[in-house]
């Protein structure tokens, strides 16, 4: 019996999605702790590294969150100095969102973390199995 149940679970997409999901995030968030970072707040940094001075609309869809969440990780983000919020010229109501220098100056570190991270998934998987991945993951994202 017990068998039979281990094998349903093995089979499930959410089951499986769910465990990876949670050791992934529970590494990547232990290689950010030196940086005061959560994995959030880092993927919004990311994002601003190659797309500086976005909207927020914009950024929340980029990270995958609600506005509401970004608006969070954009004051705490704020608070440590790493980004700031302009007013948008073309926009009187909206801001834009810029990294600051020191936000900038993170670049290496987060880098150097993620292309580690990078080279742990590449001693587990095949360069065709971590895109098929993608692809996969990207495909259930727009279920």
């Amino acid at each position: 019996m017990k068998k039979a149940a281990e094998n349903v679970l093995q089979r499930c997409p959410c089951f499986n999605l769910g465990a990876a999901y949670r050791r992934i995030l529970s590494l990547y968030a232990a290689a950010l702790t030196p940086l005061r970072l959560n994995v959030p707040q880092s993927n919004v940094l990311i994002w601003l590294l190659e797309h500086d001075g976005e909207n927020l609309k914009t950024i929340a869809q980029a990270v995958a969150l609600d506005s509401s969440t970004v608006t969070y990780l954009l004051d705490k983000l704020e608070k440590k100095k790493l980004v700031e919020r302009r007013e948008d010229p073309g926009d009187r109501r909206g801001t834009k969102v810029f990294l600051t220098q020191q936000g900038r100056a993170l670049q290496s570190q987060i880098e150097g973390i993620t292309g580690e991270f990078r080279r742990k998934v590449d001693t587990l998987v095949s360069e065709e199995d971590y895109n098929t991945f993608l692809q996969v993951t990207q495909k259930f994202q727009q279920m």
